[in-house]
C-alpha cells in the first residue's frame, strides 16, 4: 500500500467493509463489474489504497475460521479516502481450476 504521499506503507492494514449489490459498482464503473465479483463498500475513508490491488477479501466463518473469498481487483482513480466502493473477484468460481494447476485441494469451504 502506498501512503497519500506515494511513500510505502510501513504496516500491513485492513479494514473491515460491507458488501454491497454489484449494481452499486456498476453505477461507477459500468461493464468493468462482472457477475464473477463482489463489491464493497469504501465508506467513511475505507477504501483500497493505491497498491492495494491483489490483497485478500476475507470473511469470518460461524467457528472463527477466516477463509479468503476474493481479490480486490480495483478501486476508484479518486483514492482511498474518496468513499467509492471497490471491485474484487470472487475466488468460488474459480477453485477448481486453481486446485487443477496448483495440485491442492481447498476443502469444502469453497
Amino acid at each position: 500500500m502506498l501512503l497519500p504521499d506515494e511513500t510505502p506503507a510501513q504496516q500491513l492494514r485492513g479494514v473491515s467493509v460491507e458488501v454491497l449489490d454489484n449494481s452499486v459498482c456498476r453505477y461507477y464503473y459500468g461493464d468493468l463489474v462482472t457477475d464473477l465479483m463482489m463489491c464493497t463498500s469504501g465508506e467513511g475513508g475505507t477504501g483500497p489504497c493505491r497498491g492495494d490491488s491483489g490483497s485478500p477479501v476475507q470473511i469470518q466463518m460461524e467457528d472463527g475460521r477466516w477463509v479468503q473469498l476474493g481479490i480486490l481487483a480495483f478501486g476508484a482513480a479518486y483514492g482511498c479516502e474518496a468513499g467509492y466502493p471497490s471491485g474484487n473477484i470472487l475466488l468460488p468460481p474459480y477453485i477448481s481450476w486453481i486446485e487443477g494447476v496448483t495440485d491442492l485441494d481447498f476443502g469444502p469451504d469453497y
